[in-house]
This record gives C-alpha cells, sequence and structure tokens, in this order.
C-alpha cells in the first residue's frame, strides 16, 4: 500500500509532530510505501496556495493520504478553510483526516457553520451523495478521533462508518540519565516534585494547582513545564505576577519553551504528574506522562475513564475540580509515589505503543480503499440502469438538491441563538445560505444562491443610521427588498426577538419597519404565548394562525459548567455565607443597571453581594456606574467582556441572577441563567412570566418603582429556597433543546412552503 502524508503547520507543532511520527513509524513496515510532503505554515496559519497544490500533486500518487486538522494549523476563518478547499479538490488520492481539539461547539463565533464547511469540503469522506459520481470512485476517506468523548461530539454530524477512534499514540523513550541525575541538575534534589506540562493557557489548571500550593507540605516544588502559545502570553504573565505577589517563587517554577533534553530532565526528575484540565480533547501531554510511566493525577474527565477502561488504576482522578479537593488529592498520593516508573501506567504504556497504533491506523487506510473499491462497483452498476444525463445517487437523499434553502437575515454568526438553530437546522438537512445583512443587499445576490426562505431576526440593521436621512433611505431601501423578494416567491419568516429597539432609538422608524414585515412575513414565530398575544394585539396584520410559539433554545451544553459553589467562591473572593446576586452581560442603559445598583444600596443589610460582570457600552456609562457604586464595598463591579471560560464562575458562585431591565421581551441572559439552574429576579414583562411562573423567579411590577428593591429582600428572605427555584428553572430550560426548536423551525418551514407533509 502507498500512503501519503502531509505534514502542515508550524515547525514546532505538536499537531505536526503527531503526523511525522505516524509516518516515520510506516516507514518501519515492509508492506507500505511511504510519500511526505512538507508544508510550513506561519502563526497565522497562512499557506501559499501554490505550495498546496504543489502538496496535492506529489501526495496524489499515493492511494491514501492522511493529514492532521486543527483549526490552530489550518485556521479557523473562511478564507482559511479555502486552503483546505484548495488541497481537498486537488488532491486526486482518498483522505484519512485525524481531527485534533474536538470539544464541544462553541456557540459564540462561527463554530458550528466553520464545521459544516469543513465537511463540505471534506465531504469525499462523510457524505458520497455531495460528491458526485466522477468524485465518488476516487474519494472514499474516514475522519480518526482520539476517544470515544470526542466521538460522541461529532456523533451528530458523522456517518458512523466514517468514524473512527484510534487512542493517541505513546513515544518509546530511553533516557539518557536517572531521576536523581535530572534533579541536581534541575535543582530540584531534596524536593517532591510536581509538575503540570504543556502550552500555559486558562483551561490546563494553572491557576486551579497554584491556588493549591498554599496547602501542599513545604518541600514540594510545583513545576509549570512549558510556554505560552502566540497570542496567549498576558495568561503567562498573570501568572508570574501572581507568584511575586504571593512570594511563590521558590516554590513554583515557570519554565517557558523547553528544548527536549530539558524536557526529559523535568520529565524524570517529577514525582507526580499533574493534569488537573477544566476540558480536555486528546492530550499529547497525558501521553507524554505515560510515556515515562509516571504516576498521574487528572480531573475526573470521560477520557481519564477511558484510559482506566483499557488499563484499571492507570489514571489516578479527583473531583469535584476545586482546590480543596486538588490538594487533597496530591497529599494522598505523594507518599505512595516512588522512584521508577509505575508499573500500571508502564502497562498502559504498552497498550498505546506506537507499533499498535500504526495498526489501527493501517486498519483505517485499508477499510477506506476496500470502501472506494465497492463504491466504484456501485456507480457502475447504477450508471448502467440510470440514463448517463442524470446523477447517480449513492443511495441516502440528495440533500443538496432537495432540501430548504434558508438564509438568516441579518447574518450574525456570533450571536448564540443564529449559530445553533443554523447548526441543528443544518443536521435537519437544510441548506443555510449566506447572504447580507440588508434586505437590499439580499436582493442583490439573490441570482447568485437563491433561498426559498428568508428568515428575518433582529429588525434595526434595516433602518439604523445616525443620520435620519439615511435612515428613512434605508428603510425604504429594506422594505422594498422584501417587497421584491416576495414577489420572487420567497417565503418570509421572523422570529420576533423583540417588538422595539431596546434602547427606545428611533421608535418610528421602528414601529414602521415592524408593521411592514408583519405584513410581509408568512409566518411568525414567538418564544411564549404572552409575547404571541402581545404581537397579535398590538399589530393588525399579525392574525394568531400565522404566529407560531417556539421556544428559546437552551444554553445547557453551551459553556463548561463543572465548578461549584465553593470553588467558584474561592475564584472570585466571596465568602460562602453571602448571598450574591448577579447581573451578567453587556451594560446597556434598558437593562436598569443603574436601578439594581440603587436598589441594593439602599438595602439594609450587610450580607448581601451584588456582582456586575460585562463591558459598557463607553467608558462614559463606566463611570457611572462607578459614581452610583459611590464605593460601596457590597457591589463589585467587572467592567469588560467575560470569557467564555469564566462564565460558569460568575453564574455557580452566585445565588439569584438579576434581570432588572426596563423593557423586555425574551432574553437569552434568562435563558443562560435557567441552563445554569440560578434563581432570578425579573420584571413581570414579556416572556418572564411564562418561562419563571410561580416557582422560578422573584417576579415585580415593572411601574412598581419599588419592585426591584423588595424583590432582591425577598431573595435575601428566602435564601434556603434559592437551590430548589434553580433546580426548577433547569428542568424547565433543558426541555428547550435545540434539537426541538429547530424541529419546530423546520415545521414552520415547511407550512409556509407547502411541504407541511414532509417528516422531519
Amino acid at each position: 500500500m502507498k500512503i501519503g502524508y502531509l505534514h502542515i503547520g508550524p515547525q514546532r507543532g505538536g499537531v505536526r509532530r503527531y503526523g511525522r511520527l505516524i509516518a516515520q513509524a510506516a516507514k518501519c513496515r515492509s508492506d507500505v510505501t511511504v510519500v511526505e510532503y512538507e508544508v510550513t505554515s506561519t502563526c497565522d496559519s497562512s499557506v501559499p496556495l501554490g505550495e498546496l497544490r504543489s502538496a496535492a500533486a506529489v501526495l496524489s500518487e499515493a492511494e491514501v493520504v492522511h493529514f492532521q486538522y486543527n483549526k490552530q494549523v489550518w485556521g479557523g476563518d473562511r478564507r482559511h478553510l479555502g486552503r483546505l478547499s484548495t488541497f481537498v479538490d486537488h488532491c486526486q488520492s482518498r483522505l484519512v483526516v485525524t481531527l485534533h481539539d474536538v470539544y464541544r461547539p462553541n456557540v459564540f463565533g462561527q463554530g458550528h457553520f466553520r464545521f459544516r464547511t469543513l465537511r463540505r469540503q471534506i465531504g469525499l469522506a462523510l457524505d458520497s451523495s455531495r460528491i458526485g459520481t466522477h468524485r465518488l470512485g476516487r474519494m472514499a476517506g474516514a475522519l480518526v478521533v482520539h476517544s470515544h468523548e470526542e466521538a460522541s461530539r461529532l456523533a451528530a454530524l458523522e456517518r458512523r462508518r466514517c468514524l473512527h477512534v484510534i487512542p493517541h499514540f505513546v513515544e518509546q523513550r530511553s533516557p539518557a540519565t536517572d531521576a536523581s541525575e535530572a534533579r541536581i541538575a534541575l535543582g530540584l534534589q531534596h524536593k517532591k516534585v510536581i509538575t503540570l506540562l504543556g502550552f500555559v493557557v486558562p483551561r490546563k489548571g494553572h491557576r486551579l494547582l497554584l491556588d493549591a500550593v498554599p496547602l501542599l507540605p513545604d518541600d514540594v516544588t510545583v513545576v509549570f513545564a512549558g510556554d505560552a502559545p502566540a497570542g496567549g502570553e498576558a495568561f503567562a504573565d498573570d501568572l508570574r505576577n501572581l507568584i511575586d505577589r504571593r512570594s511563590l517563587g521558590e516554590r513554583v517554577r515557570l519554565t517557558g519553551y523547553l528544548t527536549e533534553q530539558a524536557l526529559e530532565q523535568y520529565l524524570l526528575a517529577t514525582d507526580l504528574a499533574v493534569c488537573p484540565f477544566e476540558r480536555l480533547s486528546a492530550s499529547g501531554s497525558i501521553a507524554t506522562w505515560i510515556s515515562v510511566a509516571k504516576p498521574i493525577l487528572a480531573c475526573d474527565l470521560p477520557q481519564m475513564r477511558e484510559y482506566n477502561e483499557m488499563e484499571p488504576g492507570a489514571i489516578h482522578t479527583f473531583k469535584p475540580r476545586t482546590v480543596d479537593a486538588l490538594a487533597r488529592a496530591i497529599a494522598d498520593l505523594l507518599p505512595a509515589c516512588r522512584e521508577g516508573p509505575d508499573p500500571v501506567v508502564a502497562r498502559l504504556c504498552d497498550r498505546l505503543s506506537m507499533s499498535k497504533i500504526l495498526e489501527k491506523y493501517l486498519d483505517v487506510y485499508r477499510s477506506v480503499v476496500a470502501d472506494t473499491g465497492r463504491n466504484e462497483a456501485e456507480v457502475r452498476s447504477c450508471s448502467a440502469r440510470v440514463p448517463q444525463t442524470h446523477p447517480v445517487s449513492s443511495g441516502r437523499p440528495d440533500l443538496g438538491r432537495r432540501s430548504l434553502r434558508v438564509a438568516f437575515l441579518p447574518l450574525w454568526l456570533r450571536n448564540p441563538y443564529q449559530a445553533r438553530l443554523g447548526q441543528e437546522l443544518a443536521l435537519l438537512g437544510v441548506g443555510m445560505r449566506r447572504l447580507g445583512r440588508t434586505a437590499g443587499s439580499v436582493v442583490i445576490r439573490f441570482s447568485l444562491d437563491r433561498p426559498q426562505i428568508l428568515h428575518l431576526h433582529w429588525l434595526h440593521p434595516f433602518y439604523e443610521s445616525r443620520n435620519k436621512f439615511f435612515s428613512v433611505l434605508k428603510l425604504s431601501y429594506s422594505i422594498l427588498g422584501l417587497a421584491v423578494l416576495k414577489s420572487l416567491g420567497v417565503k418570509i419568516v421572523w422570529t420576533a426577538h423583540n417588538l422595539k429597539h431596546h434602547e427606545g432609538s428611533n421608535a418610528l422608524m421602528d414601529r414602521i419597519c415592524t408593521r411592514f414585515v408583519i405584513r410581509f412575513s408568512h409566518a411568525i414565530i414567538a418564544h411564549c404565548n404572552s409575547a404571541k398575544r402581545q404581537i397579535v394585539d398590538e399589530f393588525r396584520g399579525a392574525r394568531a394562525d400565522k404566529v407560531h410559539v417556539i421556544p428559546h433554545g437552551n444554553y445547557c451544553d453551551a459553556y463548561e459548567n463543572v465548578i461549584d459553589l465553593r470553588a467558584a467562591r474561592e475564584r472570585l473572593g466571596i465568602p460562602l455565607e453571602s448571598t450574591v446576586f448577579l447581573f451578567l452581560g453587556q451594560v446597556r442603559p434598558y437593562k436598569g443597571v443603574l436601578e439594581m445598583v440603587e436598589a441594593l444600596r439602599a438595602m439594609d443589610t450587610a450580607d448581601a453581594l451584588l456582582i456586575i460582570a460585562g463591558k459598557p457600552l463607553s467608558e462614559d456609562a463606566a463611570t457611572v456606574i462607578r459614581q452610583r457604586i459611590d464605593g460601596d464595598k457590597r457591589i463589585r463591579f467587572v467592567p469588560g467582556f467575560v470569557p467564555e471560560e469564566e462564565i460558569q464562575v460568575y453564574m455557580n458562585g452566585s445565588d439569584v441572577v438579576v434581570l432588572p431591565y426596563r423593557n423586555i421581551f425574551t432574553s437569552g441572559a434568562a435563558v443562560l441563567a435557567m441552563s445554569f439552574g440560578r434563581a432570578c429576579i425579573a420584571p413581570r414583562l414579556g416572556c418572564m412570566t411564562d418561562w419563571f411562573g410561580d416557582g422560578g423567579a422573584f417576579l415585580y411590577g415593572a411601574e412598581d418603582d419599588s419592585g426591584l428593591k423588595r424583590s432582591m429582600e425577598m431573595a435575601i428572605e428566602h435564601r434556603v429556597e434559592l437551590p430548589g427555584m434553580g433546580r426548577r428553572n433547569a428542568s424547565v430550560a433543558a426541555e428547550w433543546s435545540w434539537e426541538r426548536v429547530a424541529g419546530d423551525t423546520l415545521r414552520v418551514y415547511r407550512s409556509v412552503t407547502g411541504r407541511a407533509e414532509e417528516q422531519v
């Protein structure tokens, strides 16, 4: 068998090294011929297209070409995916792709659509009906991941027969020295050495281990063996500053980049390898520790359980992921650590040796070649029965030809609602089209990629402008565009996220735009019955049978949710006995943040704490909030964008989430709070009554000036009931899965296109 290997990425990149080692092992086989091509990319994944075409030409002589994929190597945006497409389109061989860093989809950014674009571009492996007959005979393909946990994350996207699980291999090491010599060389003699290996990034748990250092024996030295990735230097700098402030310089060592020789010394000098990862795909650092058979302590993650299923007791785990739990686990394990290899880890190392992992890859290569032969036979058989003027199907529905084509307008892929809904609709066979951000721009591009359905969301981009003249012109252009599209047979669906602009600007333009959209729409989607009634009552053209109620999808699996209340409050520096109110999200005038500050300041309680975490619209707005706080120690203002990984800290560290909005129709922030199982405080407006009912929130009248303050006081008075209220909210949110939302949305699409008889 002739196998091609494409090695792409930065010279020192771990993913590129992974592919090289597989190829190196394959060269040692007498039954395999290896062809390799090296393509070096810069830190921004810059690769000349000509170089990729050359790589494809050279590797096309192989029966199978194997390459590695992650977004750091190939890049993540559409421009970079064009490079991937260039290689795939020019390579004449079947492809095997190993996917690295397969995490749960990130609803912010373009993760869902990006992966589906990747799927189409490596579509040769994933959906033969989309390839076309001329490509089916030469491209079958397979995807490889390193754990069953990763496979489960992709199960909804990929055909199971094309998805293979092959564990990360373990390198064979032949140390040139021993542990005692390594400790002397590193100045670590007479020390117990704990090492966290790998890139210095927040999810690896460096901060968690650093917080545990004061709880460990005095003779313990903690080593952070690795450097920050390009663009992530700020986190490493923060760690260094924290080490200095806590005077831990004698107990904590941050090594920076390590040469192979220095890495080997630290590996040998280590008594206990600690891997307190917050989340995990495959882990090269875990594989490295297995290669030297060191005792390993890791957070209780699914991948660790898979290792222990292969070799029981190989990986020691701890939970919950808190400072106390980590410190206790280290204290329990250190006395048992001994010189020499851990025999259980050594047996796991043997199971994951390169020769055994390569054999699994060879099985995949052979299956790809065999599948291709069967597909070619099927194509020839079908071609004999079907006139040549028609395309040959592989037996599955040709979703690209028969599915509905839908365009979101405006298209904001960074919005979690559109990202999750778009992903699930695509999984149901809906062709998601990318057009523009205004109705007029859609008309211009309509001839290039005609959607059958135009799904409208937020309406303010259709008219919003600082200049009133341009606002009128923009609105007229948008209304004309919608009228043209409707006359061309496009069905228009509108999801009513709100009925008026939050800030109340351009109220007349807003009202006119909403009236026309309702008139043009074939169907309207509301997120609760109260919203439906309000739409029907306020707008003459909104018939009740035209408005469909579909819940707002939840965010239960959108963010990590593993930290408990105690650990979250330790991270935030909050006493356990405090009643913590949380406002999380962008700080905008209509959200009532100033009223919330005044309400807490008027309360006569020392045990309450209000956290305001989010980015203000401007520095002036932040200044006003600080002035209103006026040094009140019970209010903590954290201005700035809240990183994704910190959302669970704020949510799980709070008792109740406050939504003090002056006007509200539906609220993603409310759904987020419910998804994290938090009790809430909200005005009795829009969907809040429907969603929270009687047991999920303290609701108050929007016109009641003291209602917010009384609700916050009630939350303190009934603090013991808050966890139960949160569980009730989590139970309700769990029913609003994105699969359900997408299925209901597809039924609406089919009802307006006359295809309601088709099953979802």
